[in-house]
């Protein structure tokens, strides 16, 4: 499933409209509140596909997908704010999500299901709650939009910070239970590194010898997903480089928010070009290499929490 959200003004420009506040309270009054930002799995079996920020060709993701026709249920109270079918009007929404359904929650937060199965929607009434046992789901997980096979494509965005929020960060999950360590992939791998200088890539390996001077640092991650036929590479949660023990980079997909028409993360402003060289190969900055022996040490960790390294030494000489 590709969905090509570069930006949040495409849900702005929408104009969806605000929670009417008296009946949102008196809604919520008669119903069990889940703990503060927290949201119940949309789906019964959340088989994780791609995770948040992942490399779709080029653009963040924004938000997870969730793989198989299932039936999907809203993460948390709410009012639907918005509805799309396929080939209704499609040129005004935005582009790839196919059938889509939003809610308005507290707090500021809308939850989005897309790639919906059109002729199972259910939205006649606008207030919804997380679901008894028999309940109705909204609709079914389907294949509309640019998804790739059935499944849903779920996300969350705080309006009011102009962010797409990762829903699966192991250390704050904002989807109830967390993910299981090994359940949502077969953990994190740390590849191929390379020095790239002047336009060249030279790839590293332990004991290598280097020239000295600066040169940008490129290192293959990415973790696996669980639910395939074949192995889809998706996302890490986080990327951490040292040298020489001590800190040089680090960053954590926590958030996507717009900048000059663009998706950038959050907390680095880093955006999708200044990330990826090419397909899973992250840029992790300019590196300077000095002569005699340097220890660089490149850290994946995943959605789920496990981690994977991978430390190498270098020789580095005059030229």
């Amino acid at each position: 499933m590709r969905t090509p959200f570069r930006c949040l003004s495409s849900w702005r420009r929408l104009a969806l409209r605000p929670v009417p506040r008296r009946l949102l309270v008196a809604f919520l009054a008669s119903a069990v509140l889940l703990p503060a930002a927290s949201f119940n799995w949309p789906v019964p079996q959340p088989r994780l596909v791609s995770t948040f920020a992942d490399n779709s060709i080029d653009h963040f993701q924004p938000g997870i997908e969730l793989g198989g026709r299932q039936p999907v249920y809203p993460a948390a109270e709410g009012e639907i704010v918005f509805t799309c079918r396929e080939g209704e009007g499609y040129s005004s929404f935005p582009r790839g999500i196919g059938s889509a359904v939003v809610l308005q929650h507290e707090g500021g937060i809308q939850s989005v299901y897309a790639h919906l199965e059109t002729e199972s929607m259910r939205v006649d009434d606008p207030l919804v709650r997380t679901p008894a046992e028999g309940d109705p789901p909204l609709a079914f997980s389907g294949d509309t939009g640019a998804a790739v096979g059935q499944g849903l494509l779920f996300m969350l965005i705080d309006l009011e910070e102009g962010e797409f929020l990762n829903p699966i960060k192991h250390d704050k999950p904002l989807l109830y239970p967390p993910l299981e360590s090994g359940k949502s992939n077969r953990g994190p791998v740390v590849g191929r590194l390379f020095l790239k200088r002047g336009g060249i890539l030279e790839e590293l390996t332990d004991g290598s010898r280097a020239a000295a001077g600066e040169g940008e640092l490129l290192a293959e991650i990415y973790a696996l997903s669980t639910f395939s036929a074949f192995l889809r590479k998706t996302a890490p949660y986080r990327i951490y480089l040292a040298k020489n023990g001590q800190a040089a980079a680090s960053i954590a997909f926590e958030s996507l928010r717009e900048q000059d028409g663009r998706l950038v993360v959050a907390d680095s402003s880093l955006g999708f070009a200044d990330l990826f060289e090419d397909a899973w190969l992250y840029r992790l900055g300019s590196i300077a290499l000095v002569e005699g022996k340097i220890e660089l040490q490149i850290k994946a960790e995943s959605h789920d929490g496990s981690e994977s390294e991978r430390i190498i030494d270098l020789t580095v000489a005059s030229e």
